[in-house]
C-alpha cells in the first residue's frame, strides 16, 4: 500500500502527459493525411484537365487543317506544307508528330492514282501494304515530310482495323475520332513508342452532310494528326518533377496490352502512406484511364504537419516530468532540504509541459467529467474561439455556447459517453464574437488523480472545407456554363429513379437541344459558340 501511495502520482502524470501527447500527435497525423489527400486529389484533377484541354487544342488545330481543305477547291502540296509550317509544331504544338492527308481510292482507280502521284515527283510511290482491297485510304501527304516519315508515305491506313474503326467513326459523326493504342507507321517494329492517330473527315465541297447516309456518300478522305503518347506527355509537363506517378491506359482495362504511358514512378518501394486514384477522361470519343499514385516523397505543404515535433517534444517532456515526479515521490526524506530546488525544477518542468500543450496550433481543453467545468485550455483554444483564459476556466462548454448546432453537441456527447473517445467529429462551432467556423473535434477520457477528465482538441478546417468544395465544384459543374455536368446529372438521375421506383411514381426527364449549333461554331468560331452556350445557361 505504501509502495502504491508513493508511485501512483508518477504513473498518473506519465499516463496523462503521454496520453495528451499521443492525442495531439494522432490528431495532427490524421489532419496531415487529410491535407495530403486533398493535395493529391487536386493534382489528379489538374492532370486530367491539362490532358483534356491539350487534346481539345490539338483538335482545334486539326479542324483548322480541315477548314483549309473545305474552303478551297483544291489545295496543292506547297500550300499545305506552307500552312503547316506557319503552325510551328515544335514551338506551339510539340505533342503532334505530323499532319497527314488521306484520300479514298476505289480499287478500280488504284493504278491511275499511283501514276498521278508519281507524276508529281515521287517515282517510287505505291500503296502499302500490297494486296487487293475494295477501297484504299493511302497517306498522300505528310507534313513535315522529313526523316522516317517518308517511309509512311502511301501507307493505307484503311487496311488496319484499329485505324479503320476510328476513320469510320469520324466519317459517320463528322467529329474527330482517335484510334486505340497503336504503333505509328513511321516507327520501326522494335521501337516501344505507343501512339495514336486523330482523324477528321473531308467531305466533298458544298455536299450535304446532315445525315449519316449523306456523310458516307460524300466522304472523300481524312486529315490526320499522329501522336506519340510519351512526347505528348513531355509537351505537357516537360521534365516531370511531380511526386505523383501517372499511367495512361487505352480504355477502361488496365493491363500491359493497353498501357500507353508510364511516367516511370517507383512502384516497388514500400510506402505506408501510398495514395492511389483512378480517373476516366473522354478524348475524341474514346475513354482513357488515368491511374495515379503518390510517390514516397509526396508530402503535405510545408508547415502543415507538426506531428513529429509534437511526438518528440511531448514524449521528452513527459519523461522529464515523470522523472521529476519520481524523484519527488521517492525522496520524501530529503524533501525539507531539497524543497526549494525541487520546487523550481518542478515549476520548470510544468512550464515545459505547458509549452508543449500551448504550442499546438489546434485548440485543446481539459474538462472534469463530474461537473463539466473546464480546468485548463491552451493558447490555440483562445486563438480559435476568442475567449481568454479567465472567461473559460471554471465554466462549462455549454455556458460558452461553443456549439453552433445543439444536435451535433448531443451526438458528440453520446459518442464520447458510449466509447470513451471521439475522433474527427465534424461540426460547426461558434466563436466569442458570434461568427461560426467549420471544425473537427477529437476527445478522450483520462483519469487524473482519480478524477475523470476529458481532453478535447478542436481544429479549424474552414479553409480545407473551401478547398474540398472547390474540388467538388470542379468535378460536378461545367466550367464554361457553370451548369451541373454529366457526372452530377447521372448521380441525381439515379437518385430520382430509385425514389420513383421505391414510391411507385412516374419520372419525367426533359432534354433540351440547340438546333443548328454546329454551323455557329463552323462559321462564327468556337468563342461565339461558347458565348451562346453561356447565354442559354443563364
Amino acid at each position: 500500500m505504501n509502495w502504491f501511495r508513493h508511485r501512483w502520482p508518477v504513473v498518473s502524470i506519465l499516463a496523462l502527459s503521454l496520453g495528451v501527447t499521443y492525442l495531439l500527435w494522432q490528431h495532427e497525423q490524421r489532419n496531415a493525411a487529410l491535407d495530403r489527400q486533398a493535395k493529391f486529389d487536386y493534382e489528379l484533377r489538374e492532370d486530367s484537365t491539362r490532358i483534356e484541354q491539350s487534346m481539345a487544342s490539338y483538335e482545334h488545330v486539326l479542324r483548322g487543317v480541315q477548314g483549309l481543305f473545305a474552303a478551297s477547291d483544291g489545295i496543292g502540296r506547297k500550300e499545305f506544307s506552307a500552312y503547316v509550317d506557319t503552325l510551328q509544331l515544335d514551338a506551339n504544338f510539340s505533342g503532334i508528330e505530323d499532319f497527314g492527308v488521306l484520300l479514298i481510292v476505289p480499287h478500280v482507280e488504284k493504278q491511275r492514282h499511283i501514276e498521278s502521284i508519281r507524276a508529281e515527283g515521287f517515282p517510287e510511290y505505291t500503296i502499302k501494304p500490297e494486296g487487293t482491297r475494295d477501297v484504299y485510304a493511302p497517306l498522300v501527304q505528310i507534313e513535315p515530310f522529313t526523316g522516317r516519315k517518308i517511309d509512311a508515305f502511301g501507307f493505307d491506313a484503311y487496311s488496319d482495323p484499329l485505324r479503320r474503326r476510328a476513320m469510320d467513326q469520324a466519317r459517320d459523326s463528322g467529329a474527330p475520332a482517335i484510334t486505340g493504342k497503336i504503333k505509328l507507321a513511321l516507327d520501326a517494329e522494335s521501337e516501344p513508342h505507343p501512339g495514336f492517330v486523330m482523324y477528321l473527315p473531308l467531305y466533298a465541297r458544298d455536299a450535304p452532310r446532315d445525315t449519316i447516309a449523306a456523310r458516307r456518300a460524300n466522304i472523300i478522305g481524312w486529315v490526320s494528326a499522329a501522336f506519340r503518347v510519351g512526347n505528348l506527355m513531355a509537351s505537357l509537363y516537360g521534365t516531370r518533377a511531380s511526386m505523383t506517378d501517372i499511367r495512361i491506359f487505352d480504355g477502361v482495362e488496365m493491363s500491359e496490352q493497353t498501357l500507353m504511358y508510364d511516367s516511370g514512378g517507383d512502384r516497388d518501394n514500400p510506402h505506408k502512406a501510398r495514395i492511389e486514384a483512378t480517373e476516366y477522361i473522354q478524348v475524341a470519343g474514346r475513354t482513357w484511364t488515368l491511374a495515379t499514385r503518390a510517390q514516397p516523397g509526396f508530402a503535405v505543404p510545408f508547415g502543415k504537419d507538426n506531428s513529429r515535433l509534437i511526438a518528440i517534444g511531448g514524449t521528452g517532456l513527459s519523461l522529464l516530468l515523470t522523472l521529476l515526479t519520481w524523484v519527488l515521490a521517492t525522496a520524501r526524506s530529503h524533501a525539507a532540504a531539497l524543497a526549494k530546488d525541487m520546487t523550481g525544477e518542478l515549476r520548470e518542468a510544468k512550464e515545459h509541459f505547458e509549452l508543449i500543450f500551448n504550442s499546438s496550433p489546434d485548440g485543446a481543453v481539459i474538462t472534469r467529467i463530474d461537473n463539466g467545468c473546464i480546468v485548463n485550455m491552451n493558447d490555440g483554444f483562445a486563438a480559435l474561439t476568442g475567449y481568454a483564459s479567465g472567461e473559460v476556466i471554471g465554466k462549462t462548454l455549454d455556458q460558452l455556447d461553443l456549439w453552433a448546432n445543439p444536435d451535433e453537441r448531443r451526438r458528440y456527447a453520446e459518442q464520447l459517453a458510449a466509447t470513451g473517445s471521439c475522433e474527427n467529429f465534424d461540426a460547426q462551432f461558434r466563436r466569442r464574437d458570434g461568427s461560426e467556423f467549420a471544425g473537427i473535434a477529437s476527445a478522450k477520457l483520462a483519469s487524473l488523480k482519480g478524477v475523470q477528465h476529458c481532453v478535447g482538441v478542436i481544429r479549424d478546417i474552414t479553409e480545407r472545407k473551401a478547398v474540398e468544395e472547390r474540388v467538388r465544384r470542379m468535378a460536378q459543374f461545367d466550367p464554361l456554363t457553370n451548369l451541373p455536368n454529366r457526372a452530377l446529372c447521372d448521380d441525381r438521375l439515379r437518385q430520382a429513379l430509385a425514389e420513383a421506383k421505391r414510391d411507385k411514381k412516374h419520372l419525367a426527364l426533359m432534354f433540351l437541344d440547340l438546333d443548328h449549333f454546329k454551323p455557329i461554331n463552323d462559321t462564327l468560331g468556337h468563342h461565339v459558340g461558347d458565348l451562346l452556350l453561356k447565354a442559354v445557361a443563364r
